[in-house]
Parts: structure tokens; C-alpha cells; sequence
């Protein structure tokens, strides 16, 4: 009988853990962590594929906290976090591979960088949406800040004592000139007359 093994090792179909790691500086850490445990599963380490399945979930909440961050603060965890997990977990896979001396077949790129384009777009696509919500319009804006300016023409113009709580924009008569009325703390009303120019807004009060 011939006992010959005939057995041949399988080489296994991986992304390259660097570029996925690489391409993570711009698909952040979900694209990348997502590859890695796809070649976890691919080397038969299903446990470190759902350790790296966990950077995917983890990256999915940090862009949401992110894109309510103020904007002066919004970028900073973000280049904190893809170091965080490239030395915690991405950088375990190269490890591995150099350490067992694992030579693989590369898989092609096409498909990940257009899941992580969509991705890319998607979000931005969210970003816009949040602003668009939680910005105020240009009537809100014109709003507020006319309020503090018929105090001031009142008390330091008019010689009266009230004080203005409230502006409320009836119309726009023509490009940047609108019709308004002005609600003050003693219960009177005022017509008041808006021009918005530029950056700067002016308010007068015509005779009533």
C-alpha cells in the first residue's frame, strides 16, 4: 500500500494587513479592522476575527460621538483613535504573519476601496444632513441678532425703557431687506425694518 502523504498546504487569499491599515488613514479603522478580520477567518483564527470585528462596531460609534463633537474639538480623537487601534490590533496581524512565515495570495483591492468610498460618501452625506437640521436659517440668524439692536435703538434713541425679547420676521420685501416686528418686555409691539448686508446686519425703526 502507498502510504505517501499527498496532502498540500492551501495558501490562503489575504488583503495585505499593511495597506489595510494604510488605507484606513482614509476609510478610518472600519474599512481596515473589517479586512483584518476577514483574513483572521481566512487563517482559521476566528477568535482574533471577531476581536477585530469589535474595532468595526466600535468605529461605527465613535464617527456618530464624533459628528457631534463642537468643530473645534470634532478632529482631534479621530487620528488618536486609528492609532489606538493599529497598535492594539492591526499591528498583531503583520506580527503573525512575519512570525509564522505565511506566504499568501493577495486579493485584489477593487471591491473594499469602493465598499469604502460608499462608505466615505454615506457619511458625508450624514454630515450634511445634521447640519442642515441643527444650523440655524438665515431668518433664525437675523432673528436673534436684530433683537439686542432695537434695545439699543430704543433706550439710546427713542429714550424708552424697554427691552426688546423678541424679533419675528414678517416678509422679505426685496434682496436682503425684510419687514419685521419687535416684541418688547412691556407688552407693546414695534415694526421694525431689517437689511442684511454682507455680514452685517442693520435695523431701523420707522416712525409708527
Amino acid at each position: 500500500m502507498d502510504n505517501t502523504d499527498t496532502t498540500t498546504a492551501v495558501t490562503p487569499k489575504l488583503w495585505n494587513p499593511n495597506a489595510a491599515a494604510n488605507w484606513s488613514l482614509l476609510f478610518t479603522p472600519i474599512l481596515g479592522a473589517w479586512l483584518h478580520a476577514e483574513n483572521w477567518k481566512e487563517l482559521g483564527q476566528h477568535d482574533r476575527a471577531k476581536k477585530s470585528m469589535i474595532w468595526v462596531y466600535v468605529g461605527f460609534v465613535f464617527l456618530l460621538v464624533v459628528l457631534f463633537l463642537p468643530d473645534n474639538v470634532g478632529y482631534i480623537p479621530g487620528p488618536a483613535f486609528i492609532l489606538a487601534w493599529y497598535f492594539s490590533s492591526a499591528k498583531g496581524q503583520v506580527k503573525y504573519l512575519k512570525e509564522n512565515n505565511i506566504n499568501y495570495e493577495k486579493k485584489a483591492w477593487g471591491k473594499p476601496l469602493l465598499l469604502g468610498l460608499a462608505g466615505l460618501v454615506a457619511y458625508f452625506v450624514v454630515i450634511f444632513g445634521v447640519i442642515s437640521a441643527t444650523e440655524p436659517s438665515l431668518n433664525e440668524v437675523l432673528e436673534s441678532e436684530s433683537v439686542s439692536l432695537v434695545t439699543e435703538i430704543v433706550q439710546n434713541q427713542l429714550g424708552g425703557t424697554a427691552t426688546c425679547k423678541a424679533v419675528s420676521i414678517v416678509k422679505e420685501v426685496s434682496d436682503g431687506f425684510y419687514h419685521a416686528v419687535a416684541y418688547l418686555d412691556n407688552g407693546n409691539k414695534l415694526e421694525i425694518a431689517i437689511e442684511y448686508k454682507g455680514d452685517q446686519i442693520f435695523v431701523t425703526i420707522p416712525e409708527q
